[in-house]
């Protein structure tokens, strides 16, 4: 797997947290 793949999963990982986040 490219780093780059590992990266934007990471970034729409926060992204996912943070809108869960503003849910609660």
């Amino acid at each position: 797997m490219d780093v780059n793949v590992e990266r934007e999963c990471s970034a729409l990982g926060g992204l996912f947290n943070q809108i869960i986040a503003d849910m609660k």
